[in-house]
């Protein structure tokens, strides 16, 4: 399994031209993101500058391609509108392309978070029952690569660009949302 620096090390040294990745999970504990959901909440400013936008700007000018598919269940969490109006949506302007698919009505597309570099190179993600990141799982060149980039496949094809997507579920904005009430 490798850590996180050892999976942007990996990542790193095998994409040459497409970088594909798959994001399933409804919520994500991650320690970089501490307090972030908090301030989105709270109607704080955002995040301004993001050091991964800079990385997908130097990975566009050297002819690189990112894509990224969220597969999303509504109604949307609370992580989910915080990451994509304080992530995705710098991401794309940046250069990177995503997409979003409707979870429940696309069968075939399972559960695995998983990155496919280059169609060549498959990463599968792990995380515990709280959302954090537990390790990723490097897939060799011939095992079951094919597989991966099935799934891959048809998340893209089934997916609609983020920013139109976003455009049509204003309910989500942070300026436009309605909580939804909480039991105790």
């Amino acid at each position: 399994m490798l850590n996180a620096d050892q999976l942007g090390e990996y990542i790193a040294s095998r994409h040459k031209t497409d970088l594909f990745r798959l994001e399933t999970r409804d919520v994500l504990n991650v320690p970089q993101d501490a307090g972030r959901l908090e301030r989105y909440l709270n109607g704080e400013p955002g995040p301004g500058h993001r050091p991964w936008a800079d990385v997908i700007r130097q990975q566009v000018a050297r002819g690189q391609i990112t894509r990224r598919v969220l597969a999303l269940s509504e109604p949307l969490t609370d992580y989910r509108r915080c990451s994509i109006e304080w992530g995705y949506l710098d991401n794309v302007a940046a250069g990177e392309r995503c997409r979003v698919v409707d979870r429940p009505s696309t069968p075939g597309l399972g559960a695995q978070d998983f990155w496919l570099i280059d169609r060549r190179h498959v990463v599968l993600m792990h995380y515990d029952d709280e959302g954090r990141f537990v390790g990723a799982d490097p897939v060799d060149d011939g095992q079951d690569v094919g597989h991966w980039a099935a799934i891959a496949d048809l998340a893209w094809d089934s997916g609609s660009e983020l920013t139109a997507w976003w455009d049509a579920h204003r309910q989500y904005w942070r300026e436009f949302h309605v909580p939804t009430p909480r039991s105790e």
